[in-house]
């Protein structure tokens, strides 16, 4: 399958200011796509909803955005680019997704047991999904 898509890149950094006053000829496309201002998050802060906030602001300023994903300096997708996009474009179950459900039926089966020693009744695990769509779903919002 071929995924023709676009993407555009905006920038929270918690020190701005450093990055936007930098003389480093480098930092030129760093600056291009920096916010321009700061909400100077701290780890586990409420500042970091802002700036995610802030972030969500300027990308659905572009009409054309449908799908919006966040990254941080150590929290980034560990596939390829490829692969992002199908899992978000189609819908496709991923092999991190499979391992998750597969971890979640583990613990629902131990839970499972739990009840049955407790006497309770045996509730059935989720319904299997149907075969995910080979073309993006344009009309799906995934801001709710």
């Amino acid at each position: 399958n071929t995924i023709s898509c676009s993407s555009e890149l905006y920038i929270h950094a918690k020190h701005a200011k450093q990055i936007l006053n930098s003389n480093n000829s480098n930092s030129s496309y760093l600056k291009s796509k920096l916010l321009p201002f700061s909400h100077t998050p701290n780890w586990n802060d409420v500042r970091v909803i802002r700036a995610m906030l802030s972030l969500l602001q300027q990308a659905l300023q572009d009409d054309k955005t449908t799908h919006v994903l966040f990254c941080t300096e150590s929290c980034i997708p560990i596939v390829t680019l490829g692969e992002a996009a199908r899992s978000i474009l189609l819908d496709e179950v991923c092999v991190w997704e499979e391992k998750k459900k597969k971890d979640g039926d583990d613990a629902a089966a131990a839970s499972s047991d739990d009840r049955k020693e407790e006497g309770m009744q045996n509730q059935p695990l989720s319904q299997k999904k149907q075969p995910p769509s080979q073309q993006p779903n344009w009309n799906r919002s995934y801001i709710h």
